[in-house]
């Protein structure tokens, strides 16, 4: 491979990483378990990959978070595509650094055997339901992006930099999740953000950054959520919240 074609993959790769972890950050202060990069395979030949699920998340029906005497609300986006009932939630989701998108492996095949079926393997892996009822439940995500019952509800969704073609699929864009970001930290500074470098720096790269700037949206009486959704973007992009010139 070309030299500038390998350094394209390298950051096609990199934007990628970096999306998955903005995408996590953001389950995560909504009271989602998340596993990254969640293998499934096949059932008759179960050393092949048949495709990878970017993030599973999964939240129990009665999580949530006080601060200071006040219960933390969830992003608004997300809660009116969950539904605002108290169920257990199952989320699939396919996170992109640009358009939004569902890969040609999650699009579904009635004629397409059981063992091929990724929705019906990740429904099982997942363990909410009987066997009986996990392929009945993977049509229904497949068609329709949701099923749900009394107890628990199974969601994809789609994370991306711009609205794309998901089938239907509902979608959540970065600016979405700076938004959600400002809206959660602001209003609860400084209590909400840890003071000692170590405890804020365990979260990572991007919730590390994300909070020395959420800070300096506080102490210059930022107003514009522009600002910070620019931030967040180009943190995707180039690895940096500071703005410099792109390099590809």
């Amino acid at each position: 491979m070309p030299l500038d074609e390998e350094i394209r993959e390298t950051n096609a790769w990199e934007r990628g990483f970096r999306a998955e972890e903005v995408a996590r950050f953001y389950l995560k202060l909504q009271g989602f378990f998340t596993l990254e990069n969640f293998a499934v395979h096949e059932d008759r030949r179960s050393l092949d990959l048949s495709t990878e699920i970017d993030i599973l998340a999964v939240r129990n029906r009665h999580s949530c978070e006080h601060i200071a005497g006040r219960r933390l609300q969830d992003c608004e986006k997300l809660s009116c595509i969950l539904g605002s009932d108290n169920r257990s939630v199952l989320l699939i989701v396919e996170v992109k650094s640009s358009n939004c998108a569902v890969n040609p492996s999650w699009v579904w095949n009635p004629e397409q055997d059981d063992s091929f079926n990724n929705h019906l393997c990740a429904i099982k892996r997942a363990g909410f339901w009987p066997v009986s009822q996990a392929r009945k439940i993977a049509e229904e995500i497949a068609k329709h992006g949701r099923w749900k019952d009394s107890e628990a509800s199974a969601q994809f969704l789609c994370i991306g930099a711009q609205n794309g073609n998901t089938g239907g699929r509902p979608q959540i864009m970065f600016h979405d999740i700076a938004d959600f970001l400002v809206k959660r930290f602001l209003p609860v500074l400084p209590v909400k953000i840890p003071e000692r470098q170590g405890g804020l720096r365990s979260w990572g790269p991007f919730g590390y950054g994300a909070a020395e700037c959420l800070k300096k949206l506080q102490e210059y009486h930022v107003d514009d959520p522009h600002w910070f959704r620019d931030s967040v973007e180009r943190y995707v992009a180039t690895g940096s919240f500071e703005a410099r010139p792109r390099t590809f």
